[in-house]
């Protein structure tokens, strides 16, 4: 994944620091060209196998702050964190010793100059790569390379498991910094997508760093198995409700990167709107929003978004989590109670992912269990044969929804807030009621919003609002569920 284009494609450096970290920031890269995702190179081997090589300088340590500030990013969107490859570390190193000493940035390896090792060609293969004149640290690394549309992909992809890094100086040379992230190595084909997500999730709340010029927080990412390479999108993004300019971008499949103009602010409210045409002419619409903070300890997934503690409805003390990413999150009590009443079991990987958005057929299988609902009838010509198909005929027989007009229900579009409340006022047969929230009144589901608040399902947010069409999280759909089984 080079940062000046496509894996496969290389370059010589130019004159001027600026250009080049420019292009490091904003370059979308695609499917790598010389190595499939998950495969070494032909001719080269995997680092830690024994046909590896073994000849370059021991690695120099870069301790853990980049490991810990990936998956800050990857926990932000919901995703289980991945597993650091010490071997792959030393394979980083090498080929970043090889970039400085001949002073380029491409994805492959002479194996005639100096240095040239079969690690670290494996490594470049596999990457992100990053070069600068001056010295960046691991993290400020990991930052710029989120908000490059195509190397944040692979660091927020759902595919990978294991992540390895090295970076060089070399004071000696114009460009003196080079960093290596080997990441596609650990692509697996077969893992299945987790329905739709973003970055941030809804509702998280994101570090950023005003004083970085280049790798503070400007690109946000949304994940849709519907999405495709090249399909028509716009986006809208508010900060504290005023428009910022920003464009789309399609790095790959399932993909879409919103880059803005400029980098977000701290202490403000991001609100991402995009609409997109996906597969077989599916129409995707997303909205989220999360909150930015230049104060650490305010950081983090899930804080303020309708949780148990903010409307009084909800304990985080107790047993810990089962899964090993909602420990210590606002919505952990939440799920741990849909787990003892057999409503979730979280996926195979030991995951729930709460900040994932929830999708139309996940809600349908949750509220299928949690109501003992019976499956009838033919379901929908887009979910007969699906994970989610008993779920969707269950909620269509027991007359919580419809389904859309063209005979689709499509269940892996994300749900809003608003759609939810309408499907639980129906499931549990609630009188419309008064909404309460001062951005839902004349809105469509306004009646079924103000009946969940009437039964205490939802207390909305901290400054009176509900925010219906924000996506809904996995994480407070168990809030939601849990408050309307024991309403």
């Amino acid at each position: 994944m080079a940062t000046t284009g496509g894996l496969g494609r290389s370059c010589r450096l130019r004159s001027g620091w600026l250009a080049l970290l420019l292009a490091v920031v904003v370059a979308a890269v695609g499917t790598p060209a010389v190595a499939a995702p998950g495969t070494a190179a032909p001719g080269t081997a995997a680092p830690g196998t024994a046909a590896a090589a073994t000849t370059a300088a021991s690695p120099t340590s870069t301790g853990t702050a980049w490991l810990e500030e990936l998956n800050g990013h990857r926990a932000l969107a919901g995703l289980p964190p991945l597993v650091e490859r010490p071997s792959w570390n030393r394979a980083a190193e090498q080929h970043a010793r090889y970039a400085l000493a001949h002073q380029v940035m491409e994805h492959d390896e002479d194996p005639s100059l100096p240095l040239h090792t079969e690690e670290g060609r494996w490594a470049t293969r596999t990457g992100n790569l990053y070069m600068s004149t001056r010295p960046l640290s691991p993290e400020q690394a990991i930052r710029g390379w989120i908000n490059s549309p195509g190397h944040g992909r692979w660091i927020l992809h759902w595919a990978v498991s294991e992540v390895g890094y090295g970076q060089h100086i070399d004071a000696a040379q114009p460009y003196s910094w080079f960093a290596v992230l080997p990441i596609v190595g650990s692509y697996d084909h077969a893992a299945p997508m987790p329905g739709t997500y973003t970055f941030p999730a809804g509702g998280s709340t994101v570090l950023v760093h005003p004083d970085e010029r280049w790798s503070s927080l400007r690109t946000v990412h949304l994940f849709d198995p519907a999405l495709c390479v090249g399909t028509d999108a716009s986006a809208r993004v508010t900060v504290d409700g005023r428009a910022a300019g920003a464009h789309t971008a399609h790095p790959g499949a399932h993909h879409l990167a919103v880059v803005l103009d400029d980098a977000l602010p701290p202490h403000a409210e991001v609100r991402v709107e995009v609409t997109a045409t996906g597969v077989d002419g599916r129409s995707i619409d997303a909205a989220w929003v999360f909150t930015t903070t230049s104060t650490p300890a305010e950081a983090g997934p899930g804080s303020g978004d309708d949780a148990p503690d903010a409307d009084g409805g909800g304990d985080r003390d107790g047993d810990p989590s089962r899964f090993s990413d909602t420990a210590g999150t606002t919505h952990a009590a939440a799920i741990d109670a849909l787990v003892e009443r057999g409503v979730t079991g979280g996926f195979p990987d030991g995951t729930f992912r709460p900040g994932a958005a929830v999708t139309r057929g996940q809600v349908a299988t949750f509220l299928m269990r949690a109501l003992a609902l019976e499956p009838s009838g033919d379901g929908f010509v887009d979910t007969r044969g699906t994970t989610h198909d008993e779920g969707v005929r269950a909620v269509q027989a027991a007359g919580i929804t419809g389904g859309y007009a063209d005979g689709t229900f499509r269940p892996e579009q994300p749900v809003t807030r608003a759609h939810v409340a309408a499907f639980l006022a129906r499931a549990l047969d609630l009188d419309p009621a008064d909404p309460g929230f001062r951005d839902c009144h004349g809105t469509p589901h306004a009646g079924s919003i103000g009946a969940i608040l009437a039964e205490g399902i939802t207390g909305g947010f901290p400054d009176g609002t509900f925010r219906p069409e924000d996506t809904l999280t996995r994480g407070q759909m168990a809030s939601f569920l849990v408050r309307a089984l024991d309403a």
